[in-house]
């Protein structure tokens, strides 16, 4: 009986294989998608229609010696709005991406004029996990973002009040009748006066007393400017606006007729204050 040997060469079978895989691709769409709010909203150019909070990007896998990954398109451009607070005079909205994932130092974040119109100005998406200059990244799946609208020009006012604090002051002064010059002495230094002292003080019940009330107004101005790469904000502001004395503490003295009198010390009057800022 004979045999019958099927031999198929190798090298013939690696090359077919090469030339099949340059050519094999994988195709697979996936979906970016943001928190569901009705709030706010992003808006993402689709052809001739807008997506809600949807972007769409295809993968296309490459396998051979060619091997790679190619996503498209490279990057969608979106709007930002919000319900609550539409577009305005001098207003601005920064976004961060805050997912999972994301680098935190800083968080991808956008900053884009909302101005004028029914939308932010566009800016673009694109996959990554770091902030980018040009480009707002994102990644596969839900993402999360906060936002903040800011006005290029803002002005804020503070007003602090404050019962005051409950403080132990002498009722009376009492004449001491003259011991010793060393106990005369010793009484002289503790009434804070030189010579020979004779008076010593009734301080009563502890905390019987209650100093003026604490209150001052701080008021400021930020003015921000959005720059090519940075943002600059210049802020004037006034500590104590209307120079109130508050107390510090409390101490007494006597006039030239030796008359008891109490004093008040207080700390910063109105400061005026300049800062200039810039955020890269």
């Amino acid at each position: 009986m004979e045999h019958a040997r099927f031999v198929m060469g190798r090298p013939q079978i690696k090359f077919l294989a090469i030339l099949v895989g340059a050519f094999f691709l994988i195709l697979a769409a996936f979906t970016v998608s943001a928190q569901q709010s009705s709030e706010a909203q992003f808006r993402v150019k689709n052809e001739n229609a807008f997506n809600i909070n949807l972007i769409q990007f295809k993968r296309t896998e490459y396998v051979g010696p060619c091997a790679g990954t190619v996503f498209s398109p490279d990057s969608q451009s979106a709007r930002f709005v919000s319900s609550k607070t539409p577009p305005g005079p001098n207003r601005r909205v920064m976004i961060k991406n805050v997912t999972d994932g994301m680098e935190t130092n800083p968080y991808p974040y956008t900053d884009r004029g909302y101005n004028k119109g029914e939308f932010s100005e566009d800016f673009g998406f694109k996959l990554g996990n770091s902030h980018k200059t040009r480009t707002f990244s994102v990644l596969e799946g839900e993402n999360k973002f906060i936002y903040e609208i800011k006005e290029n020009i803002t002005i804020s006012a503070t007003w602090v009040y404050g019962t005051g604090q409950a403080v132990t002051l002498p009722l009376a002064a009492y004449a001491i009748n003259a011991h010793t010059p060393q106990f005369n002495q010793m009484i002289s230094s503790l009434n804070g006066v030189t010579g020979i002292g004779t008076q010593a003080q009734d301080y009563g019940e502890k905390n019987s007393f209650r100093m003026a009330p604490y209150h001052r107004l701080d008021i400021a101005a930020q003015f921000r400017k959005k720059l090519k790469r940075s943002e600059r904000t210049i802020e004037v502001g006034v500590y104590n606006a209307y120079n109130r004395y508050n107390p510090f503490f409390y101490y007494t003295t006597t006039d030239i007729n030796n008359n008891a009198k109490l004093m008040q010390v207080s700390l910063f009057p109105l400061l005026p204050s300049i800062s200039w800022n810039y955020k890269f």
